[in-house]
């Protein structure tokens, strides 16, 4: 599902029990697929740091 938010265009990966979602921001440049391997590498690195990006609708 895509969205367009304050964070620019954004893929919808899900939906949290508090509604949030989780999301990555993709280049409509590039594919999806591309664009979710980048966020993948991100992520995890985001994740090494216990950051996580979630907004709320």
């Amino acid at each position: 599902m895509q969205e367009n938010s304050i964070y620019g265009k954004v893929y919808i990966l899900g939906r949290l029990n508090d509604g949030s979602f989780i999301f990555f921001n993709y280049d409509s440049n590039i594919d999806i697929e591309t664009s979710f391997k980048n966020y993948a590498a991100k992520e995890y690195k985001m994740k090494e740091k216990n950051k996580r990006k979630f907004f709320h609708s």
